[in-house]
C-alpha cells in the first residue's frame, strides 16, 4: 500500500512524540483514524491519546470538568431518551405524523439520526427560524417538520435538565468556551484537522471559533491527495491506467473471482499491492470472507461489523435471560437444553442421547411455557437447571442485579472464550452508566424489559476489538471512506450502480429537495454535494491505482437484478468494454437444468442382529433408504407440538379407542360404550403426545374424533352381521415369522432371520382367520402392490405368522381406515369370501385391485417369496436409494410425507424413469 506523497510530507512535519506533544491531529468523520495511527506507528513514533483524537474528544477536552464522560450519550441512550419523551400521551396527542411514523420498523433509530442531523444544520434559534422561513416561502408549511421541531426542543430541554451530552450540544458548549477569552485553554503549538469534506453549519462555526483561539490548520483530505478531480488526470502522469470491467452472474461468483486472484498474488508475494474496494453491506463482506477463507486467506483487519449479529457465542450467552424472559417457553428451553449451559453426562455421545430424549419428552408433553410444566421423573434434571435461572431472574430486579447474575452465569461456563465475558462486562457497564444519566439506575423491572433493551444496544454495539492483525492479510476498503493510502491494483467489488447519485430520500426533518433549497444560502449539505464528494473519492481510488478491475454482477447479493455499471463508468470518464464472465465454475452446476440421476446405492456391512420388527421390513419394502434410517439406524423425526393433534398421536389415540370399543362389542355388533365414552377412556390411558396442553384444545380435538369412531361403529356392525366373525385376538399375541435363507458357505452370514410383530386384530371365521389392521393416515396398499411388488409387507408378514401360530388358514387381510368414511376397500380379498351373502368378509366391486380370484395358497406363496427377497436385501447392507414405483407415472408415491426426503436428495434429483419430480 502507498500513501500519497503530499500526505507523507504533511505527516512528516507533525511532531506527535512525547507525553506533551507539540501538535495534535483531529480526525473528523469520514477519515479513518486507524490509518492515521498506522502511519505514525510505522514510522516508529509513539503518541498519547490526545495526539490523535476525534471531534467529540476535542470538545470534551475544551469543556474540561463541565463534562462528565459518563454522561455523554451513545446511540442507544439517545434513543431511550426519545422513547421516554414520546411515551407521554399528552405530548404526542397533537402529533399525528409522529404517531403514524412510530409504527415503522427502527423508528427510534431513524428519529435519533434525524434529530442529530437537523441540529447540525443551525447554530442558533435565529438561524433555524430563517431556514424555516426560506422553506415556507418555497414549498409551503411542512407538518412533519413542525412536529419534529417540538420533539427537538423537548429533547434539548431534557439534555439540559439532566446535564447530558451529545455531539451537537458539545459543539455548542465548546463554542461558548472558545468565545470566552477569560477561560484559559492550553492548546498545543499546532492543531491539524483532517476533514473528509466541508461540514454543516454547527461544525463549521465550531472550527471558526477554534481558529480564533489557536493556530489551526484544516486540511480537506480530497484536496491533500493531489488529484485534479475535475478531469481524469492521473496521479502518476507517466503511467497509463489499465482497466477491466467484468460482468459475473452473481456477487458470489465475483467474490470467487477476487479470491482466485488474491490467492495467486499471495503465492507470488505481491498480496500487499492489492486492495478490495467494496460497499458497506454485511452480505458483501460475508461473501468475500467466505471466498477468502475457502482459499486459506484472511483479512488484514479481521474485525467484522456483523460479528455480533451472527456470533453464536453471543446468542448462547443470552439464553439464560431469554428462557426466563419468555416464561420458560419450550422453544427457548430446548435451545438452552442443547447448548453448553446444560451438561447431563461427561461423555459427549451419552450427553447427546440424553438431551435428545429430554427434547422429545418436552415435545410429546405439549409443553408451551411455565416452569411448573417441566415436572416429572424424566425432566427433573432439566427442571433443576431452569429452577436456578428462575431464582436469579424471575423477580423484578434492577439493572445492576441483572448484570451481576448474567455475568456470574457466563463466568461459570468454561466453554466461553475470554472475550465473551469482557464484551458483556463492558456492555452492561455502559448500560448502567446510561441509566444513571436517565435516572433509572435503581429501577426494578422484569428481565424481559432489560433483555429487550440489551438487544437494542447489541444491534448498534461495536464488535469486540481484535488484538491481532494479519501481516499478510487482504486489505479491504469501504466505499464512503476517504482514503489515506491506496493499492497498486484495485478490485472494485459489487459497486452500487447508483452510488454517485446519493438518492437517499432525506429523513424525518429535511427531504432531499428541502436540503437542496437550503444548500444555496446556508451551510446545509445537499444530496448533490454528497454525490459530488462520492464522485471525487471514487476518482481518487481509480487515478492512484496502476490497474483497476470492476467486478459487476447481473444479480445482487439478495437475488435482485442489478443495473449495469456503464453509466457510472462513463461519468468517471472510463471507456471500458464489458467482458461477460457468466458464472464461476464452482457454482455453474447449480444453474444448469437438473438431469436424471443414476440410482444411488449405499453399501454397509451385513446386518447381524438375530431379530427385526415387522415394521422395519414394512418401511424397507416402501423405500430401502427409509427402511435403513427407520429400521436399522432407528432415526426418528422430532416433531414439535401444535394446536392440532399430531398424526402419530392421533393414530395411537384412535387405535386405543377402537380397542376399547371392540372389548365391549357384542356378537351382534352392538357396543356397550358410546364413541365419546371410549374416547375419554383412551384419552386417560394414551394421552396424546405433541398436543399443547389445555382443556379447550382437548375438548376441540375430541369433537373432531368422535364422528370417526361413530363411523367405525356403524361400519363394524354391518361387517359383523354379514360375516358372522368373532374377535380372536386384540393386539395380541406377539407373532413371529422365520425367513429361511438356506445354507451359506460364509459363516458370517446367518441362515435365517426372525421377524416379529403384533397385529391390531385377528377375527375368527368358520373357514379360517381374517387379519385386520387400523390405519388413520396414509393410503393403504392393495393386493396387487403387496403380492407383485412386495410393497408394504407388514400385514402379509402377520398373515403368514398367524397361520403358523393358530394352525388355521388365512382367508384375507383388510385395512380399516379410521376416518369419517370408515373405508374398508384395501387389503387382500378372495372372491369366495366377498359379496353380500352371509359369511362374506368383504363387500367389494369386481374392479377393486384388492379383490383377487387366485387360490389363497398361491397368493401366500408369492407373498412368502417377496418377504424373503426383501429380507435378504435388508440384511445384506446394499441399499438402493430409490422409492418403489407403485403405479406407472408415480415413482415417488412414498415421498410426499417422508421426513427423510431431504436426506435422499429426492428434492434435487429426478428419477431415471420420470421426466420430472413427482410432486
Amino acid at each position: 500500500m502507498r500513501f500519497s506523497p503530499k500526505l507523507n510530507s504533511l505527516f512528516s512535519s507533525v511532531d506527535l512524540s512525547g507525553l506533551d506533544p507539540d501538535a495534535w491531529i483531529i480526525v473528523e468523520g469520514g477519515v479513518s483514524r486507524e490509518e492515521v495511527k498506522e502511519k505514525f506507528l510505522q514510522a516508529g513514533t509513539g503518541f498519547t491519546s490526545l495526539a490523535i483524537q476525534d471531534l467529540t474528544s476535542l470538545c470534551r477536552w475544551i469543556l474540561g470538568p463541565l463534562v462528565d464522560a459518563k454522561r455523554v450519550l451513545g446511540a442507544p441512550s439517545r434513543q431511550e431518551v426519545l422513547r421516554r419523551i414520546l411515551s407521554d400521551r399528552e405530548f404526542v396527542e397533537s402529533m399525528p405524523q409522529i404517531r403514524r411514523l412510530k409504527r415503522q420498523r427502527d423508528f427510534y433509530k431513524k428519529l435519533d439520526l434525524a434529530v442529530g442531523a437537523a441540529r447540525m444544520t443551525y447554530v442558533s434559534p435565529l438561524e433555524r427560524e430563517v431556514q424555516e422561513e426560506r422553506l415556507a416561502a418555497s414549498m409551503g408549511p411542512a407538518i412533519l417538520r413542525v412536529e419534529m421541531l417540538v420533539v427537538i426542543d423537548a429533547y434539548e430541554a431534557w439534555l439540559t435538565e439532566h446535564t447530558a451530552w451529545d455531539l451537537p450540544r458539545l459543539l455548542l458548549a465548546a463554542m461558548a468556551v472558545l468565545d470566552t477569552p477569560e477561560i484559559p485553554l492550553d492548546f498545543p503549538n499546532r492543531l491539524l484537522v483532517l476533514s473528509a469534506t466541508k461540514g454543516e453549519s454547527r461544525s463549521e462555526a465550531f472550527f471558526e471559533a477554534l481558529g480564533r483561539r489557536t493556530q489551526m490548520e484544516r486540511v480537506f483530505v480530497a484536496d491533500l491527495l493531489g488529484t485534479d478531480f475535475s478531469s481524469m488526470e492521473r496521479a502518476d502522469s507517466e503511467s497509463a491506467l489499465i482497466g477491466k470491467w467484468e460482468s459475473w452472474h452473481t456477487v458470489d461468483d465475483a467474490c470467487d473471482r477476487v479470491g482466485d486472484a488474491l490467492l495467486h498474488a499471495y503465492r507470488s508475494g505481491e498480496l500487499e499491492k492489492h486492495g478490495v474496494l467494496l460497499p458497506d453491506l454485511p452480505a458483501i463482506r460475508r461473501s468475500l470472507k467466505r471466498s477468502l477463507a475457502e482459499r486459506g486467506l484472511l483479512l488484514k483487519d479481521p474485525r467484522d461489523p456483523t460479528r455480533l449479529k451472527w456470533e453464536e457465542s453471543v446468542k448462547v450467552a443470552l439464553l439464560p435471560l431469554e428462557v426466563v424472559a419468555k416464561r420458560f417457553r419450550y422453544e427457548e428451553v430446548l435451545s438452552f437444553l442443547h447448548s453448553n449451559w446444560v451438561r447431563l453426562d461427561a461423555v459427549p455421545e451419552v450427553d447427546f442421547e440424553e438431551k435428545r430424549r429430554l427434547h422429545q419428552d418436552v415435545l410429546d408433553r405439549g409443553i408451551r411455557f411455565g416452569l411448573e410444566s417441566y415436572t416429572g421423573e424424566k425432566l427433573e434434571r432439566l427442571r433443576a437447571s431452569l429452577g436456578l435461572l428462575n431464582d436469579a431472574f424471575s423477580a423484578r430486579i434492577s439493572i445492576s442485579e441483572t448484570a451481576a447474575f448474567h455475568l456470574a452465569w457466563i463466568r461459570r461456563n468454561e466453554d466461553f472464550e475470554a472475550w465473551v465475558h469482557e464484551f458483556f462486562t463492558s456492555v452492561w457497564e455502559r448500560f448502567e452508566q446510561d441509566l444513571a444519566v436517565l435516572g433509572d439506575a435503581k429501577k426494578k423491572a422484569p428481565v424481559l424489559y432489560w433483555l429487550e433493551r440489551l438487544k437494542l444496544r447489541l444491534a448498534d454495539a461495536t464488535p469486540p476489538f481484535e488484538k491481532i492483525q494479519m501481516e499478510n492479510g487482504v486489505e479491504i476498503f469501504r466505499l464512503g471512506q476517504t482514503p489515506l493510502k491506496y493499492p497498486e491494483k484495485l478490485w472494485c467489488l459489487a459497486l452500487p450502480p447508483r452510488y454517485t447519485t446519493s438518492d437517499t430520500g432525506g429523513d424525518y426533518f429535511y427531504s432531499d429537495r428541502e436540503r437542496e433549497i437550503l444548500s444555496g444560502q446556508f451551510l446545509v449539505r445537499s444530496s448533490y454535494q454528497d454525490a459530488e464528494f462520492r464522485r471525487k473519492v471514487l476518482k481518487f481510488w481509480i487515478l492512484h491505482a496502476d490497474e483497476v478491475v470492476f467486478l459487476d454482477a447481473l444479480y445482487d447479493w439478495d437475488g435482485r437484478e442489478r443495473e449495469s455499471l456503464e453509466p457510472i463508468l462513463q461519468e468517471l470518464g472510463l471507456k471500458l468494454e464489458c467482458e461477460p464472465k457468466y458464472s464461476y465454475p464452482r457454482w455453474r452446476a447449480s444453474y444448469l437444468h437438473p438431469h436424471s440421476a443414476p440410482p444411488r446405492q449405499i453399501n454397509l456391512p451385513p446386518f447381524l442382529a438375530p431379530e427385526i420388527r415387522a415394521s422395519d421390513l414394512e418401511a424397507f419394502s416402501r423405500c430401502e433408504l427409509q427402511g435403513l434410517v427407520l429400521g436399522r439406524w432407528r432415526a426418528r423425526d422430532s416433531r414439535p407440538s401444535d394446536l392440532d393433534i399430531r398424526g402419530d398421536s392421533r393414530g395411537t389415540l384412535l387405535h386405543e379407542a377402537v380397542r376399547i370399543l371392540m372389548e365391549v362389542r357384542s356378537p351382534e355388533g352392538s357396543f356397550g360404550l358410546t364413541a365419546r365414552g371410549a374416547l375419554d377412556l383412551a384419552w386417560e390411558k394414551r394421552r396424546p403426545k405433541g398436543l399443547f396442553q389445555g382443556e379447550k384444545l382437548a375438548h376441540f380435538t375430541k369433537r373432531k374424533l368422535v364422528p370417526i369412531l361413530d363411523a367405525f361403529m356403524a361400519a363394524e356392525k354391518k361387517y359383523v352381521q354379514r360375516s358372522g366373525t368373532s374377535v380372536l385376538a386384540l393386539e395380541n399375541p406377539k407373532l413371529k415369522y422365520t425367513v429361511d435363507f438356506g445354507p451359506r458357505e460364509d459363516s458370517s452370514h446367518r441362515s435365517s432371520l426372525l421377524i416379529s410383530g403384533v397385529p391390531d386384530r385377528i377375527d375368527s371365521h368358520p373357514d379360517g382367520i381374517f387379519i385386520i389392521d387400523y390405519k388413520s393416515g396414509t393410503d393403504s396398499p392393495n393386493a396387487v402392490q403387496m403380492t407383485d411388488l412386495g410393497y408394504r409387507l407388514q400385514m402379509p408378514i402377520y398373515a403368514l405368522a398367524a397361520a403358523n401360530y393358530y394352525e388355521r388358514p388365512v382367508i384375507g387381510l383388510q385395512f380399516v381406515t379410521l376416518n369419517r368414511d370408515a373405508t374398508r376397500a384395501r387389503g387382500i380379498f378372495f372372491k369366495q369370501w366377498n359379496g353380500k351373502t352371509a359369511g362374506s368378509l368383504t363387500e367389494s366391486r369386481a374392479n377393486n385391485a384388492s379383490l383377487i380370484d387366485s387360490a389363497p395358497d398361491e397368493v401366500w406363496g408369492k407373498i412368502a417369496d417377496q418377504i424373503e427377497v426383501h429380507a435378504r436385501r435388508f440384511v445384506s447392507g446394499e441399499i438402493l436409494v430409490k422409492p418403489k414405483q407403485t403405479k406407472p407415472g408415480q415413482p415417488y408415491a412414498e415421498c410426499d410425507h417422508c421426513f427423510i426426503r431431504d436426506a435422499c436428495g429426492q428434492r434435487r434429483f429426478l428419477d431415471d424413469v420420470a421426466e420430472e419430480e413427482g410432486e
